[in-house]
């Protein structure tokens, strides 16, 4: 468990199980109205994830705007965002160097190679039967 957490709610009953446990908290808006927070907890919940929001052409900014768009807030600050990924041809020949024979060679069989897609970025890798052959020779 966490040695230090921030609460978004006030409710007593989770503070005082906190406590018994010996968990430092803090409340993260002291004073805030609860009736608020309630509402942009509902608010949060409704909305799609954020990855389908940027994927639908939405700025960091607007998505903010989106979330909190009839309570009162100030942007202190930006930062700019880039998406990269460091996946490689290299990195996927490793990863068909930790498979073992008994999963390789299906692949091999196959005669056509393989491709393997990047979970992070969608790239797709493709492995020629040659080069599969290169690596089950050196296993």
């Amino acid at each position: 468990m966490a040695d230090f957490i921030y609460l978004a709610s006030q409710s007593p009953r989770r503070r005082q199980l906190l406590e018994q446990l010996g968990v430092r908290h803090e409340l993260l808006l002291p004073g805030a109205d609860e009736a608020l927070a309630d509402r942009l907890t509902e608010r949060l919940a409704n909305m799609p994830p954020t990855t389908t929001l940027l994927r639908q052409g939405l700025s960091p900014e607007q998505i903010v705007a989106r979330l909190l768009e009839d309570f009162p807030y100030q942007t202190l600050g930006t930062t700019p965002l880039s998406f990269v990924c460091n996946c490689s041809q290299q990195q996927t020949l490793d990863l068909l160097r930790t498979l073992g024979v008994d999963e390789l060679d299906p692949l091999i069989e196959a005669a056509h190679g393989a491709e393997v897609t990047c979970d992070y970025c969608k790239q797709v890798h493709t492995v020629d039967h040659a080069k599969l052959l290169q690596i089950r020779a050196s296993l």
